[in-house]
């Protein structure tokens, strides 16, 4: 497994570049999946008859 400090203090600029833009897309990806995750929830209480 990569250690991230040692990734960006011995990687260089593009490294960095690299590390922010995978931390970039990986913040997009989370947002749709935790509004899934959050109506799937909310449909599974609404078949439980709990609404």
């Amino acid at each position: 497994m990569w250690d991230f400090p040692i990734i960006v203090t011995q990687g260089g600029p593009e490294m960095k570049r690299k590390l922010r833009e995978l931390e970039q897309e990986n913040a997009k990806l989370k947002r749709p999946l935790a509004e899934a995750e959050h109506e799937k929830a909310a449909l599974k209480e609404l078949v439980e008859g709990k609404w």
